[in-house]
């Protein structure tokens, strides 16, 4: 059945397209939404009591999977998922923001946007200089759950860029 060529008179187009092409406009709008040129997503960083807000932007699973080998050769389970979510942040953090009232403004004084891949970001956020993206996003979680419960979110994000990732979506 799904050899047969488009346009023979057994898959011929019905009218019933036309009626619902108001339906496929919106479907083809939300698609566009999909992806790449999905808006961002903006979550409460954990710990810093609703004052810093992280910014992600959509990447693929190609760029993702860049640090999958490094990670696959840790012996630890416990450590694969923390750099894995370390990892998944790095690549999809696109800005560090403060609330001030009901705004979101730059950590920085000049309002450029300041990433986890900033090497100030440690010392502003105080504590010692780490060597790596992902040492500074696990010293800056200080704590592991609250880094894969982030992971976590932005992954189901990344799924479905549609969705508003909140508790309630993620069965919470």
């Amino acid at each position: 059945m799904t050899d047969i060529p488009l346009g023979t008179a057994e898959n011929a187009p019905h009218d019933e397209v036309e009626v619902r092409s108001s339906v496929l406009g919106d479907l083809r709008a939300a698609r566009a939404k999909i992806g790449a040129n999905a808006a961002p997503l903006t979550l409460d960083f954990p710990g810093y009591d609703g004052k810093l807000v992280l910014r992600f932007k959509w990447v693929s699973a190609k760029v993702l999977g860049r640090t999958a080998p490094q990670i696959a050769r840790m012996k630890d389970p416990i450590a694969q998922r923390e750099a894995a979510s370390a990892d998944l942040i790095a690549a999809t953090c696109s800005a560090i923001l403060v609330r001030e009232g009901d705004k979101l403004v730059s950590l920085a004084p000049d309002d450029t946007e300041v990433s986890f891949k900033d090497p100030h970001i440690a010392v502003a956020l105080g504590f010692p200089q780490p060597s790596t993206v992902r040492e500074t996003i696990i010293q800056a979680f200080g704590n592991e759950y609250a880094l894969s419960e982030t992971a976590d979110r932005v992954s189901a994000w990344l799924e479905d860029t549609t969705q508003n990732v909140n508790r309630e979506f993620l069965g919470e």
